[in-house]
């Protein structure tokens, strides 16, 4: 399926050598390191309220581990309100909502994007009950079909304070990553974020921090253990 892909979002493609780019290689590896990729993994990307960056962190992580040679698919699991059918400027009537309703096999919502090896399941029609729909049985299948195809897989949720979405969906994944905005996430929204995330496998913090460089984004990694110790005191 032809798209017309948002390369201003994907930096990893129209920045390729840009230091933003070299920040998503290094975020790969750490990922990378901290999952120990040795078969396929499941990752969940999320933030502790709206407008810190973790639509753009999920598709620039996937992109990465597409150029990469791994096998790839991003899945939006925002449900509320979904972003990755724009970036990749594909159609959103059919996607996740669709398979989780019964309305189809999961292999109808998958679609091709330019970029060798990743693929993408957009959110579908923002259904009434995202909740519910997450909470079935057919989102654990999903994943578990999805490992068969792709080395990674990488959700796009909800953010953690607003709704109990990506409550549901963080122990059915490998790992999690928390996107936080510089002179935007609060402490307390950090720590609350944590708390919500207790009985998930958190693997680090992306700190997304805009700058008056020509870049005009910095993305820094952190190991998880380092923010529990340090923000959250």
């Amino acid at each position: 399926m032809e798209n017309n892909l948002n390369k201003e979002k994907i930096f990893i493609i129209d920045k390729p050598k840009s230091s933003i780019a070299e920040s998503f290689k290094i975020l790969r590896t750490n990922v990378q390191f901290a999952l120990k990729i040795n078969d396929p993994k499941s990752i969940l990307v999320t933030s502790p309220g709206e407008g810190e960056g973790k639509t753009t962190i999920s598709s620039n992580i996937a992109a990465s581990f597409a150029k990469a040679g791994f096998k790839t698919i991003i899945v939006d699991a925002d449900l509320r309100i979904p972003m990755q059918h724009k970036i990749f400027d594909f159609p959103n009537e059919t996607g996740l909502s669709n398979y989780l309703n019964g309305e189809c096999n999961y292999k109808d919502i998958i679609k091709s994007t330019q970029i060798e090896n990743l693929d993408v399941i957009t959110a579908g029609l923002i259904p009434p009950n995202a909740a519910e729909l997450l909470s079935s049985k057919k989102m654990p299948e999903l994943l578990k079909l999805l490992k068969e195809t792709y080395n990674i897989i990488i959700c796009d949720s909800a953010p953690i304070n607003v709704v109990a979405d990506t409550q549901i969906i963080s122990p059915l994944v490998d790992g999690t990553l928390i996107v936080v905005s510089a002179g935007t996430t609060r402490k307390g929204e950090f720590k609350k974020a944590l708390e919500s995330l207790e009985y998930s496998n958190i693997i680090g913090v992306v700190l997304n921090v805009i700058t008056k460089s020509v870049d005009r984004y910095y993305y820094s990694y952190h190991y998880y253990n380092y923010y529990n110790k340090y923000y959250t005191s």
